[in-house]
């Protein structure tokens, strides 16, 4: 019986002991003034530096933790300000379940750009259902390089060699720059991009399954490249320059100057240099009786340079009101050289050749202007107005040298763009409180107008020795103009609690699209409507499930409709359709999020129909002449799987890991009987960041991309790998970076055509291998004073 009682009496202690549970208090004031600092992030740490919580201390600067096991803490006090402060290590156990900090001061903050380069870690990806933000310099892409270098870095997004970019396999995405479309046209936005400093770049923004908020146009999502700017009070400033290979120079200035009710933020980058290209093209045409082999071999030397200036001012009229203005000039002078042979040999017996080299000259100029105001006042009603002017001319003259033929061609392409945008938001139940039955309500709505003019010029021109002078070609002559007026409106509502998130939304566009060409005039004029939806649910405090779909389109625009072809180079022509409709995409996926204490796993299964899906259909006669004709496809369909693991394995080394997996079905027999293609694809990329040391970082990124299946061939793997040095110096004001890309030389572009009798294999290389050397300073100081809110933030909010 003795045994058994104490059995009890154990049973019973060790269930006491487990009920048991530690709390950590405390009371957060100034050093030197002793007021109250209210609103400070407290961030519990366990021994392993891992985040097991966080709170906010109330309005009197009071925190505490409850409920917490047993086991050894510290913690780290984080204002905006005033300066960081941590804990030493201490133990809560049954004989010391509690822990008060009683009174700790904080120093107010003097911030110096070193202090802060120590004392904050940045966060590699901040996950939200639908979208992911990338922070660009834990990438170690910054280093040289451009915009589209830090893109191929990112999960799921690929660009090809010609500067397209690519979501999930889809090359229609809506590209933006701080929200503003970062070009008017396609081939506008591979410009940008290529031209766009990769050290200009804070983070980078990517939306799957957008809402009806957004403009419907881009079928395969959003890319928002966010540049940097400075939010503290005070001044900044910084010097960044990175070269390689003899001539490659990307170099910015940027000065920040805030102060209480206004600022400026500026920046100038200037970029510069020559890569190379290569291309083959072998090719082989069967017929009952003969066989022609076709090939061609170009080389090409590209130099661009490009000067960009951005400016921003912001004036606070009052606590609730506030106009800014944001301007940008680029300015961008390229020069292509080409070398091109070809060779022909019909059945072996008539052996043919020639060579065309190809001198190509353009000048680009883009300015845009954006007036900005908004308005919100304590009840959280506001209200917010955009009008934006967006402009480019971009003349283009080349010339041509083969045996016995001069040719000219001049190009002048010209673009504007005028928006405006109001929209609204309402709270109609805006409970604060943080628990699952403190519910919330908002309706946003807004209204939206769109005019874009485009137009292009297109002359070509040979030379005639008889008169010695070029005569124009009137059969090639294209002059195309594109006038798109697009209204919308559109309503969003947003409900739920702490546990669970619902936004329902519709969008309703109506729009009026002409294009002229020389002989003919065409017009269509539509509405669509455009629902979205989401739903999040929160499982826990780190687990989530949401579930999002939106419609999207993709319409034709300018050389896509115009029917008259367009002369490329004596063996391939170019012609649009005027009888082109949208492209409507219907996207849906569910995602699913764990947050742990070192890993962060997010997959989301995702499916897309694209229905009268537009591309390009190339066909080649029986003289090699290829003809690239735009179309509507019956349907383009995917289904896919994206996994996104992050993995922090010590203090020293962090891990990024993605794969997409997906399947698609593309069905064209509408143009042709057998244009059909089924295929499995994925895509793999691995982020690995080592701090060997507190102020040096090294960084590998590897990626690549599956053979994949087209209506016309088959697109060969793709693949490389890139590794980056960074080094801070100068107390942290400076840092010496390297970067040495493509390491094994690995990346190329390539696809085998098997179209009209035709076998072609088409091989493109570019100059993908570059040594980086980079070097960026940091100056200025900048205080912050008054209070700074903060909310509390859940795991499944966080960034890592």
């Amino acid at each position: 019986m003795r045994y058994f009682i104490a059995l009890v009496i154990m049973v019973i202690g060790n269930i006491s002991a487990y009920s048991q549970t530690g709390k950590i208090s405390g009371y957060i004031n100034e050093e030197g003034t002793n007021k109250d600092v209210p609103f400070c992030n407290v961030v519990l740490f366990d021994f392993n530096d891992s985040i097991i919580e966080g709170t906010i201390s109330n309005e009197k600067g009071i925190f505490r933790f409850e409920n917490l096991s047993f086991g050894t803490y510290y913690l780290s006090f984080q204002s905006l300000t005033h300066e960081i402060f941590v804990t030493k290590k201490f133990t809560l156990s049954i004989k010391s379940p509690s822990k008060d900090f009683g009174t700790v001061p904080l120093k107010v903050s003097s911030i110096k750009t070193d202090e802060v380069t120590i004392s904050v870690e940045r966060t590699a990806v901040k996950i939200e259902p639908a979208k992911k933000t990338f922070d660009v310099e834990t990438t170690g892409a910054d280093i040289g390089g451009t915009a589209i270098d830090v893109l191929n870095n990112l999960p799921s997004v690929d660009v090809d060699d010609g500067g397209n970019v690519s979501l999930r396999g889809n090359s229609n995405i809506r590209v933006l720059i701080d929200g503003k479309p970062a070009g008017l046209t396609p081939e506008d936005i591979t410009a940008v991009i290529k031209q766009l400093p990769a050290n200009a770049i804070e983070t980078i923004e990517i939306i799957t399954v957008p809402s009806a908020k957004y403009d419907p146009e881009g079928i395969g999502g959003i890319i928002n490249i966010k540049l940097k700017k400075e939010r503290r009070k005070g001044y900044r400033g910084s010097v960044s320059l990175s070269y390689s290979t003899i001539d490659k120079l990307n170099s910015q200035v940027s000065l920040n100057l805030n102060k209480k009710k206004w600022s400026i933020n500026t920046s100038y980058n200037y970029t510069d240099g020559t890569y190379w290209y290569r291309r083959s093209n072998n090719g082989i045409f069967l017929e009952s009786d003969s066989l022609t082999a076709f090939d061609n071999y170009s080389k090409t030397n590209k130099r661009t340079a490009n000067q960009n200036g951005n400016l921003n001012l912001e004036y606070k009229i009052s606590k609730s009101t506030k106009v800014s203005f944001e301007g940008s000039l680029r300015n961008t002078y390229s020069r292509r050289i080409d070398s091109l042979e070809f060779y022909w040999d019909y059945n072996g017996l008539d052996n043919k050749s020639n060579t065309r080299n190809s001198d190509y000259e353009e000048f680009r100029k883009n300015a845009l202007g954006q007036l900005n105001l908004s308005y919100k006042n304590k009840k959280g009603n506001s209200v917010t107005f955009l009008s934006r002017m967006n402009g480019i001319s971009n003349p283009k003259e080349s010339h041509f040298v083969e045996p016995y033929v001069l040719q000219k061609e001049n190009k002048n392409f010209k673009a504007q763009a005028f928006i405006n945008q109001l929209d609204f938001e309402f709270p109609i139940i805006n409970n604060k409180k943080d628990s699952s039955k403190s519910n919330f309500l908002f309706l946003e709505t807004g209204f939206k107008s769109a005019a874009r003019k485009f137009s292009e010029e297109y002359e070509l021109f040979n030379f005639n020795p008889s008169f010695v002078a070029y005569e124009l070609q009137e059969e090639y002559t294209n002059i195309l103009d594109y006038d798109e007026e697009i209204y919308a409106a559109y309503g969003l509502f947003k409900s739920g609690n702490k546990f669970n998130k619902l936004s329902t939304g519709i969008r309703v566009e109506y729009s009026d699209i002409t294009s002229r060409t020389k002989n003919n005039n065409f017009n269509k004029t539509l509405i669509n409507i455009f629902p979205s939806a989401s739903l999040v649910h929160n499982l826990s405090e780190t687990t989530t499930i949401a579930l999002n779909y939106s419609k999207r389109i993709k319409r034709p625009r300018g050389k896509q409709l115009n029917p008259i072809p367009t002369y490329l180079d004596p063996y391939t022509l170019r012609v649009g359709n005027a009888d082109l409709v949208p492209e409507k995409s219907h996207m849906s996926e569910i995602s699913y999020l764990k947050i742990g204490k070192k890993i962060v796993f997010n997959s989301t299964l995702f499916h897309q129909y694209r229905k009268d899906r537009l591309g390009r259909l190339s066909y080649t006669d029986s003289n090699a002449v290829s003809t690239i004709l735009w179309i509507n496809f019956n349907y383009h369909q995917t289904l896919g799987l994206e996994l996104f693991t992050n993995y922090k394995l010590n203090k020293k080394i962090k891990i990024n890991s993605s794969g997409t997996f997906y399947n698609t079905w593309v069905d064209g027999e509408n143009f042709r009987v057998g244009f059909t293609a089924v295929y499995f694809g994925y895509d793999l990329k691995l982020n690995l960041q080592i701090k060997p040391w507190k102020s040096t970082a090294f960084t590998l990124t590897s990626d690549y991309n599956s053979r994949r299946l087209a209506v016309v061939g088959i697109v060969i793997p793709r693949y490389g790998t890139d590794v980056s040095l960074k080094h801070n110096v100068f107390g942290g004001k400076g840092t010496l970076s390297l970067r040495f890309t493509d390491v094994f030389f690995t990346r190329r572009f390539g696809i085998d055509v098997n179209t009209d009798g035709w076998l072609r294999e088409v091989r493109y290389r570019y100059e993908s291998q570059l040594l980086w050397f980079g070097f960026n300073y940091s100056f200025g100081q900048s205080s912050t004073e008054g209070k700074s809110k903060f909310r509390r933030v859940s795991p499944n909010e966080r960034s890592f």
